[in-house]
């Protein structure tokens, strides 16, 4: 449980940040790769949730808090895919 949440923060600030920065370069730049970067970035962050709802989790025209649940619940099937694969990966190499 303790790497659980450890991933969960650590990922929770990552992907915050990296989709502030995804946004920027989507819609602030003009140059035509940057702003494919920044889309496909958005994309894939928001791949478990998306698969309900397109707009999920960050163009979603919801209020703040629905917003921030949906971005959590999104950061935590990450976290516990995280979890499962080092948790996988430590027992086949312990072998």
């Amino acid at each position: 449980m303790k790497l659980y949440l450890k991933l969960f923060l650590v990922l929770f600030i990552a992907e915050m940040m990296i989709s502030m920065f995804a946004v920027y370069l989507s819609q602030g730049v003009y140059i035509k790769f940057f702003n494919i970067i920044g889309s496909l970035t958005i994309t894939v962050l928001s791949l478990p949730i998306s698969f309900i709802d397109r707009s999920y989790p960050f163009y979603a025209p919801l209020p703040f808090y629905q917003a921030i649940f949906l971005v959590m619940a999104n950061v935590a099937v990450h976290a516990g895919i995280a979890v499962f694969i080092l948790k996988n990966t430590k027992k086949t190499s312990s072998k």
